[in-house]
């Protein structure tokens, strides 16, 4: 069995009929003020999402800010013992400036 199936055509004019039948909604001027009052303070109101966003940008400003930093004093503490540390602490820097990417043992460093 077959269900009938309106056509479009058929079916827009029963539609306009409906939507003509209908009473107008009755919106005080008081409602329209509140319900704008409603949508401004939601528009003004700041969003979760991009006060999340913004403090994301701002630690990830300073997080690299301070691994450069990081970077430099340690950078600068292997050359300073590299270049004055007694002789145990200069030959292990002068080891991990040779092979930065190779771990070295501390028996490695005691013995050598």
């Amino acid at each position: 069995m077959k269900r009938h199936k309106p056509k479009w055509e058929n079916l827009e004019p029963s539609l306009r009929r409906a939507h003509q039948s209908r009473p107008e909604p009755l919106l005080t001027e008081q409602w329209q003020d509140d319900l704008m009052r409603r949508v401004d303070d939601l528009r003004r109101r700041p969003r979760p999402r991009e006060r999340y966003e913004d403090s994301m940008a701002g630690f990830a400003r300073l997080l690299f800010r301070f691994a450069g930093a990081g970077a430099l004093v340690a950078a600068g503490l292997l050359l300073y013992s590299h270049m004055y540390a007694p002789d145990l602490d200069r030959h292990a820097a002068g080891m991990i400036l040779e092979q930065p990417a190779a771990p070295v043992s501390m028996e490695n460093l005691i013995w050598s």
